[in-house]
């Protein structure tokens, strides 16, 4: 699978429930961008651009620190560093 078509791919659930949220209405906006931000920090993140999906995680929890999505950001970003084992499936 190519670069771009492997983070399309990464980008798909994400974007549906950032459609989703946004079409809930005003209240569910900030949600949206946080869906956002993790997708697209997902995405840089497979295509290799450490400190840009670094970036894009540690938005997510400055901004939006009660979103339902910063548990995975803050994993996502001790991973990264190396504090926590990749799950196993």
């Amino acid at each position: 699978m190519g670069a771009v078509a492997e983070m399309l791919s990464l980008l798909a659930p994400e974007m549906l429930r950032a459609r989703q949220a946004f079409l809930l209405g005003t209240t569910a906006f900030a949600d949206a961008r946080s869906v956002g931000l993790l997708a697209s920090a997902r995405a840089l993140l497979a295509a290799g651009d450490k400190a840009g999906a670094t970036t894009r995680f540690e938005t997510l929890l400055v901004d939006y620190p009660t979103s339902a999505l910063a548990p995975q950001a803050r994993r996502e970003l001790e991973r990264m560093k190396g504090q926590v084992p990749p799950a196993i499936h």
